[in-house]
């Protein structure tokens, strides 16, 4: 299992902001009804970071109606030693993701 952000954004005004919240407290999951909100400092986003398997299993966590702008972040953390690694990764990907496998692209 892998760590994963989820950023979710929402409509910034007073309804859809309440809504969105609503939404993901009656959801029923406790991904969901723990994210972290922004929208007090004019951010208006959920937060929330999951352990699964790969950015779909995060994806499906998202209610359906927010899936779309939902941004899905793998989480990686370096060891004073494994720093290199990670300047490896980034020389053999050069903004191009797309042969990562558990890349996903909402709404493609």
């Amino acid at each position: 299992m892998s760590a994963y952000l989820i950023e979710i954004p929402h409509p910034v005004d007073k309804i859809a902001c309440m809504h969105a919240i609503q939404v993901f407290l009656e959801s029923g999951s406790h991904f969901l009804a723990n994210a972290d909100w922004g929208c007090q400092d004019g951010e208006h986003k959920a937060w929330l970071v999951v352990n699964v398997d790969n950015k779909n299993q995060a994806l499906q966590i998202v209610p359906p109606l927010f899936r779309h702008d939902a941004k899905i972040i793998k989480l990686v953390k370096y060891m004073k030693e494994q720093a290199a690694e990670g300047f490896k990764y980034h020389e053999a990907n050069t903004g191009n993701l797309s042969d990562e496998p558990d890349r996903i692209i909402p709404g493609q």
